[in-house]
């Protein structure tokens, strides 16, 4: 990620996934968002570590291309309420919604996708723009990991 322009200063990291595995030692594997505090773009890494006496062994870290956006309508209503559920104490109910990128060609993980949205909120007469991170799990549920904001 150091290659990449990010440094921890000026930097947030939003983990998604932590998975661990026991084989010939332990693999570790991490889906996580980077992004700048200055931006509310990220971009999603999916980082392999392996574990062998104690000794750490960084395998793989790269950055998530995004994949064509595929989603049904009652996929896109799951996510709505998802929304409603993040902002339920604020009431907002979603206006519009639009998936910036989507990441599912997750080696190894069937049925789990990121997805970046830009939702339009509506309370009373009040619009309200919300980028989020949202993720798709394999029991089928969607959940509001994280709300981007850039720091001032």
């Amino acid at each position: 990620m150091k290659e990449e322009g990010y440094s921890l200063d000026e930097t947030d990291i939003i983990p998604f996934s932590f998975f661990k595995q026991t084989i010939n030692g332990i693999s570790y594997r991490l889906l996580c968002a980077v992004k700048k505090k200055s931006s509310d773009t990220p971009t999603i890494f999916d980082i392999f570590v392996h574990k062998h006496n104690n000794d750490f062994k960084l395998i793989s870290s790269k950055s998530l291309e995004d994949s064509s956006i595929d989603i049904s309508e009652k996929n896109k209503k799951k996510m709505e309420a998802a929304i409603m559920k993040y902002y339920i104490e604020k009431s907002y109910s979603v206006k519009e919604m639009e998936i910036e990128y989507e990441y599912h060609n997750l080696g190894g993980l069937y049925d789990y996708a990121i997805y970046d949205v830009i939702a339009n909120l509506e309370i009373d007469d009040e619009n309200v723009e919300k980028r989020l991170l949202i993720i798709y799990r394999n029991d089928r549920t969607f959940t509001v990991e994280e709300e981007l904001k850039a720091e001032e």
